[in-house]
């Protein structure tokens, strides 16, 4: 069954807002559609990808935006989780979707989703150059 969803962006003062409605959609598409592409993509290339998001052990660690609804910022990462993922040979490809302080989730910016995981240092997981 295909359905079509309308929902109108709100542009805030610095993002888009999201209300539950946006929400909703942001996680079907970002979680379900999107990531499970870019998963099956990189597995017919050859890569063993693993789709995951930000919710998924909560490996993206975020602070609510008030003012824009189900919107929040990555301000940390469990790095001991990716390592662990990327110790297996797997590459994860990881949809921008991380629970509030509160356990809510919640959209997050697909920039700050990358900036909080790399601000772990990550270094183990980093082959030696020659």
């Amino acid at each position: 069954m295909v359905v079509a969803v309308h929902v109108d962006p709100v542009l805030g003062e610095h993002a888009i807002e999201a209300d539950d409605a946006a929400l909703e959609v942001a996680l079907a598409v970002l979680r379900g559609v999107i990531n499970a592409e870019l998963v099956s993509v990189l597995r017919a290339a050859g890569a063993d990808a693993v789709g995951l998001c930000g919710v998924d052990g909560g490996l993206l660690i975020s602070e609510r935006i008030l003012a824009l609804g189900r919107v929040a910022t990555v301000i940390g990462a469990r790095g001991g989780l990716l390592e662990a993922i990327l110790a297996t040979g797997s590459l994860p490809v990881i949809a921008p979707l991380a629970l509030d302080q509160e356990g809510v989730i919640c959209n997050v910016n697909g920039d700050d989703a990358a900036a909080g995981l790399a601000g772990e240092g990550l270094a183990s997981c980093r082959k030696p150059t020659t």
